[in-house]
């Protein structure tokens, strides 16, 4: 149960949390050195920064300059709690990563240090590598001796510790400190929830030297072999496992009677996962192809439930795996956990490198509820008279003197003074908070009144384009009105133009017609006359004749009635003539006068069109003069208003240029935060797909084992075949023999029937004939 709550807020604080996340980076190896790094701290250390040369090779194969390819290629960029560069020593991880866990651990809460990356990156090394100088000494040892140490200088306690390992092999649980582990004791073990393994064994360690030895044979059970990227790959998924429990010492005024107390518990899980490693890189094959196939399996399930614990899924799959079922404690629940990604800075591996670190990224996004537990146990009065003998030599042999109150003296006021700094700092932390919303507050404001600026100027432009535009209407329709009545003015003038022409053509044509109807009565009268002549020359040459006196009458009497027709035709032409003349004057008196009453109103019109032109452009000139002084009005009220604004915007903006700076540059570290998060998005789907290739690696290798098993099925189906052949064909040679005995048999059986039923005839043919030959006695003696 959670011990205490003291209060809410206390116990909020103490179980909000997520993963602590760090990165190391192994430093070059023989074979990687002289060569650029592809891996580097970057920032206040913790950020780091992963180059891809290749893309740039190709780049330079492509023809591109080397400096232009080196600048083209992208750098990806991570931020973790802490990042340990290739000089960090073995203390400085055990005191950014080890220490802080130990420290919640003794206080009750359950803690777990993970390592995580490709094989080969130093993953065992950082955790429980012992050398024979103590600055080589891994995380585990370093937990111990420090664990050890704190129990010692803690006499108002009693402590029992214990110390169990496990290992998950090709997904099967074993327990590392079984007396029989080498014959198979303690494999195969079962899980319960929360990743309790009933039956493991733990052994209990009073100093740290014990702890020490035990973690030491239970590495010695740990299975490793030998790859071409690891000379010691771990085959298995280890987990070195220490429990404690804590309780009061008893003293005189407690008494030494059995009781009830209330003791303190916690589990502390340091876990080296196997390296994820390709196929194609450590050429594992047979037994060691089946352990990597397992490896990455479990590696994959264990990605996926980070993957659902930082996405907050509702389904995580921890069942998918025993190596997820053994840590269902240790990741997003009742435990502190700090992860620990190892990788490596050659160029090679820089595939595996993004991945690892991806999956740091989101390790980052896991949430714990970590909670003190605690329990109410029975103790005896033996176990309390013990305490009272204050044996703080049975943890470490360290003793109790001044130098150890000077410790706790020292100890107490750092821890007051880091508590004291962390209320300042967090206190210097809200001030800001509270400054910076002040600042927005006072830009958003600024920028609600240079909006409302904007606004009244756009509305004053609009109203003097408004009153723009209806003057202009105005003195447009009035011209057009005036354009319009003069047009009326001067059709009417040209139709009476018109008018006018018309009579002028008809006269032209009657007069035309006069002189034609002239030129054809004259002509008509010299035909006559030149026809008298002749009838008169007729008459002289036939004066002689007889008839002509009477020719003479019929001519004179011919010319007569021709001459009274002409006479009477041209005096109708004549009247005709005098009667068009009459017309034509009439016309030129109507066209006179339609001239005269045409031009009278043309004159009118023209003098109303001069006087409305002058009145309309004097009614223009006093509308352009008033939008003008309007205008003019309107821009002077509004240049003082916008001046007046900008003065006072401008002094604003220059008290508040320095907040809005800051601002700005917080903004900007939120958008580079969005983009990194977007980043590590898309390196996550990245690591999914290539978490997908290697497992369809994986499968496609199982599937090349289950085939190759299948050729040898196949070629053993096919020995069996030609056995089962062989064996027909010698049982059809034996049948064949038999039945060749057989009828070999039934021949000489037939031979020996014939031979007999021979025999038989013969003796039967000689019996008859001896009857035959004895006659009639015969027939008595057969009688």
């Amino acid at each position: 149960r959670a011990a205490g709550r003291p209060s809410a807020a206390f116990a909020m604080q103490e179980g909000a949390g997520r993963v602590q996340v760090f990165a190391r980076i192994r430093p070059e190896s023989d074979a990687e050195s002289g060569l650029a790094a592809a891996v580097e701290p970057s920032g206040a250390g913790a950020g780091v920064r992963v180059r891809n040369d290749a893309d740039a090779v190709e780049r330079v194969l492509g023809g591109q300059a080397a400096d232009g390819a080196l600048n083209c290629a992208e750098a990806k960029e991570f931020n973790f709690d802490g990042v340990f560069p290739t000089s960090s020593s073995q203390r400085d991880v055990f005191l950014k990563v080890g220490l802080p866990v130990l420290k919640e651990f003794l206080k009750g809460f359950n803690g777990t240090i993970l390592a995580y990356g490709q094989t080969g990156s130093g993953k065992t090394h950082s955790l429980l590598h012992q050398g024979p100088k103590s600055e080589e000494a891994g995380l585990l040892p370093r937990v111990i001796a420090s664990l050890f140490l704190q129990i010692a200088q803690d006499g108002a306690n009693v402590y029992s510790v214990e110390a169990a390992a496990a290992q998950v092999y090709n997904e099967q649980v074993d327990d590392l400190l079984h007396p029989e582990h080498q014959t198979g004791g303690g494999h195969g073990l079962a899980l319960q929830n929360c990743g309790a393994v009933p039956g493991l064994t733990w052994i209990a360690c009073r100093r740290p030297e014990t702890m020490i030895e035990t973690f030491v044979r239970a590495r010695a059970n740990v299975v490793y072999a030998e790859t071409k990227m690891n000379k010691a790959s771990s085959r298995s998924h280890a987990v070195f496992q220490i429990r404690f429990t804590k309780r009061e010492r008893a003293t005189a005024e407690t008494g030494g009677q059995a009781r009830r107390v209330e003791c303190v518990s916690a589990r502390l899980c340091v876990v080296d996962l196997a390296g994820s490693e390709r196929v194609k890189k450590s050429g594992v094959e047979g037994m060691q192809f089946k352990e990597a196939t397992n490896i990455n399996k479990s590696l994959l399930a264990f990605g996926n439930v980070v993957s659902a614990l930082a996405a907050k899924k509702a389904h995580v799959p921890i069942r998918d795996s025993k190596l997820t079922r053994l840590l269902e404690g240790s990741m997003g629940g009742n435990c502190k956990t700090a992860l620990l990604v190892c990788v490596s800075p050659a160029m090679e591996h820089v595939g595996e490198t993004v991945n690892t670190l991806d999956f740091a990224s989101r390790a980052m996004r896991v949430e714990v509820d970590a909670k003190i537990n605690t329990a109410v146990v029975e103790i005896s009065a033996k176990a309390l008279l013990s305490d009272l003998s204050n044996d703080a030599d049975a943890y470490g042999g360290v003793p109790l003197g001044a130098e150890l109150a000077d410790l706790r003296r020292k100890s107490s006021e750092a821890a007051l003074q880091a508590k004291t700094e962390a209320q300042r700092r967090e206190k210097a932390v809200a001030e800001a908070q509270a400054q910076a919303r002040k600042l927005q507050e006072l830009a958003e404001a600024s920028e609600r009144k240079e909006r409302k600026w904007q606004e009244e100027t756009s509305r004053c432009r609009q109203e003097a384009a408004t009153l723009a535009k209806q003057a202009d209407a105005r003195a447009a329709a009035r011209t057009q009105e005036a354009e319009r009545r003069i047009e009326e003015a001067e059709g009417r003038a040209r139709a009476s133009e018109l008018s006018a022409s018309e009579l002028k053509a008809r006269l032209g044509a009657a007069e035309e017609e006069l002189a034609a109807l002239k030129a054809e009565l004259g002509g008509r009268l010299a035909a006559a006359e030149k026809q008298l002549a002749t009838e008169q020359r007729k008459e002289e040459d036939t004066r002689s004749r007889m008839e002509a006196a009477t020719l003479a009458k019929q001519t004179e009497a011919r010319a007569a009635r021709q001459n009274a027709a002409l006479t009477a035709e041209l005096a109708l032409q004549a009247e005709e003539l005098r009667a068009r003349e009459a017309a034509l004057d009439d016309a030129r008196a109507a066209l006179e006068a339609l001239r005269t009453e045409a031009a009278e109103p043309e004159a009118r019109l023209r003098g109303e069109c001069a006087a409305q032109a002058s009145a309309w452009a004097g009614e223009r000139a006093r509308l352009e003069a008033a939008r003008a002084a309007a205008l003019d009005e309107q821009r002077r009220g509004f240049e003082e208003r916008l001046a007046e604004g900008r003065r006072e915007l401008e002094q604003r903006l220059r008290e508040l240029e320095e907040e809005a700076s800051r601002e700005r540059q917080e903004l900007q570290s939120q958008i580079a935060a969005k983009d990194v998060e977007m980043e590590q998005e898309t390196q996550r789907w990245m690591q999914r797909q290539e978490q997908a290739v290697r497992q369809s690696e994986a499968l496609t290798a199982e599937l090349a084992l289950h085939a190759e098993a299948l050729r040898a099925s196949e070629a053993a189906l096919d020995d069996a075949r030609a056995a089962l052949q062989a064996l027909r064909a010698e049982a059809t040679q034996q049948e064949a023999q038999v039945r060749d005995d057989f009828a070999a048999q039934a021949s000489s059986w037939a031979d020996e029937r014939a031979r007999l039923e021979s025999e038989g005839a013969a003796a039967l043919d000689e019996l008859r004939a001896q009857l035959a030959a004895a006659g009639g006695g015969g027939a008595g003696a057969r009688r």
